[in-house]
């Protein structure tokens, strides 16, 4: 697909997904499982392995790309966005990758970017929030280089939280989605990625955030 930036056409795959289909045979579960209820558009997860569950988008990949996920955590769970993965997975968690997460738990609410690397976890970015585990919130993340950026938003549109990372470990791989606990739903996936034949950057196509 292309988009235009007012000066070019910058070229990019996008997969979007508002689970009001059943798409299983397109992604692959690693862990846990999880439910298509196509009558409310959404994916739970159903069950988990070690607490944990995630899934791939099969073969698709990406580097730098821009990221709209409308989620909901529930309360004492935890959201992931895993992008940048080599598919892998370590102590039932998501291993070599980046991922975004968002948690509801009843102590101590964050937001966070994560680096996996060789089953060792490091927060590069968080925050302590406030928010309602039990409603949707939409988590839109742009990575361009080495840098990586997510803001949570209320479903209204409404600025929760802000963070912002620098980190050049990686540079591609696959997409997926994750939880800590059983419950937690995904509404609606969006994804633009930069192919590598653009001559422009994936920021020039996609919506601001953190504002």
């Amino acid at each position: 697909e292309t988009y235009h930036d007012g000066t070019q056409e910058v070229v990019g795959t996008t997969f979007i997904d508002d689970f009001n289909w059943d798409r299983s045979a397109e992604v692959t579960v690693g862990k846990g499982s999880y439910t298509w209820d196509t009558t409310n558009g959404k994916l739970t997860c159903a069950t988990v392995t070690g607490s944990y569950s995630g899934l791939k988008f099969k073969d698709l990949q990406f580097g730098d790309q821009y990221a709209e996920i409308v989620t909901t955590p529930t309360v004492d769970k935890t959201v992931k966005y895993v992008f940048n993965w080599d598919g892998t997975y370590n102590s039932n968690l998501f291993d070599n990758c980046y991922y975004i997460s968002l948690s509801g738990s009843s102590i101590s609410q964050s937001f966070r970017i994560n680096k996996r690397v060789g089953g060792v976890t490091t927060v590069l970015s968080y925050n302590t929030i406030s928010f309602t585990a039990t409603n949707p919130h939409i988590i839109r993340m742009l990575k361009v280089g080495a840098t990586i950026t997510a803001s949570l938003y209320t479903l209204d549109g409404t600025l929760i939280n802000t963070v912002t990372a620098t980190d050049s470990t990686y540079s591609s791989g696959y997409s997926g989605l994750g939880t800590y606990g059983i419950g937690a739903s995904f509404h609606n996936v969006r994804i633009i990625g930069l192919e590598s034949t653009s001559t422009n950057g994936i920021a020039a196509c996609i919506p601001p955030i953190g504002g």
